[in-house]
C-alpha cells in the first residue's frame, strides 16, 4: 500500500498501479484520490477507473508520443503542434495537440483538407465558379 502523503505528491502524474494480490496492472495519470479509499486513473485511450488505494502506486515515465496520437497519419501531429502554436495554452498539451490532430483528420476525410507531400495538410481551395450548365432540351 502507498502511504498518503506520496499519493498526494503523486497527484497529476504518469503512475503504475499494481494489485498485490493478483498479476494486474494499470497505467495512467492519477487524478485524483478519494475518501473510500480510492484513487482514479486516467488510463491513455482508456477513460479512467477507479482502484482501492491499498494497491501499489509507483511513479512511471510520462508516454513519449501522446497516445491517442499512435493512430494518427504521419504528419498530422506536426500539423495540429503548428496549429497549436497560434491558439491558447490549452492547445500546447499533449491532450490539446491530439485533440487538433484527430480534428485536422476528420476535416481531412470529410474533403476540407488535403494532404501535401510535405507531410503537411492544407486547406482545399474553393474550387473556380463555373457558368451553370443548361438543362438538356431547355433553350435560352
Amino acid at each position: 500500500m502507498t502511504d498518503a502523503q506520496t499519493l498526494q505528491n503523486l497527484l497529476g502524474e504518469w503512475v503504475t498501479v499494481r494489485n498485490p494480490d493478483l498479476p494486474v496492472s494499470w497505467y495512467g495519470r492519477l487524478v485524483g484520490l478519494h475518501e473510500d479509499p480510492g484513487l482514479l486513473l486516467a488510463i491513455p485511450g482508456r477513460g479512467q477507473t477507479c482502484l482501492p488505494q491499498r494497491f501499489t502506486v509507483t511513479p512511471a515515465e510520462p508516454p513519449a508520443v501522446p497516445p491517442a496520437a499512435h493512430s494518427l497519419p504521419d504528419g498530422a501531429l506536426d500539423s495540429a503542434a503548428a496549429g497549436a502554436d497560434m491558439l491558447g495554452a490549452w492547445a500546447q498539451t499533449p491532450a490539446g495537440r491530439n485533440y487538433l490532430a484527430h480534428a485536422l483528420v476528420q476535416l481531412a476525410r470529410d474533403g476540407w483538407l488535403r494532404r501535401e507531400t510535405a507531410d503537411a495538410w492544407d486547406p482545399v481551395p474553393d474550387p473556380e465558379p463555373t457558368e451553370p450548365t443548361p438543362a438538356p432540351g431547355a433553350t435560352p
